[in-house]
């Protein structure tokens, strides 16, 4: 038995359920790890004060199951679709290497200043050449305040 029903097997499949994405949209897909995208994943934390890891393997699908999708909502507002994980195996990893590399403590923390923000890292990979960050930046903001809660925000 297949553990998420109503899944959407193909990109078509997606699209019925999914307008098209505009073009900008499509242009932000990362289909490379450039080196603003290496240096965020480098420095990504994964849950905050949690120094143990549980790693899991397996095959993951896009899902449309209502169950899954109400055991996702937030301030009762259900996602239309959801990734759903068939786990084969997991693992909890000790936390040594956590605690050796001081990732809950902010002394060791890198640098910010040095890396390149969201907005940075969208005007260079969907080239929109010399706009200031600045506005790449107010858009993404306007966008989160207007959208936070709204259907596909």
């Amino acid at each position: 038995m297949e553990p998420f029903r109503d899944r959407i097997t193909s990109e078509d499949e997606l699209r019925e359920w999914y307008r098209q994405p505009p073009e900008l949209t499509q242009r932000k897909r990362v289909d490379r790890l450039d080196d603003h995208c290496r240096a965020f994943i480098e420095h990504s934390p994964f849950v905050p004060g949690r120094d143990e890891t549980l790693r899991v393997n397996g095959r993951g699908c896009i899902t449309r199951d209502p169950d899954v999708l109400a055991a996702c909502a937030v301030k009762d507002r259900a996602p239309t679709a959801a990734i759903g994980v068939e786990v084969v195996e997991a693992f909890v990893h000790c936390a040594k290497a956590f605690r050796r590399g001081g990732v809950w403590d902010p002394k060791a923390w890198p640098d910010q200043s040095r890396l390149a923000s969201a907005a940075c890292m969208l005007r260079d990979h969907v080239e929109l050449g010399d706009l200031p960050v600045e506005t790449v930046t107010q858009v993404l903001e306007d966008g989160y305040a207007q959208s936070m809660w709204e259907p596909g925000g």
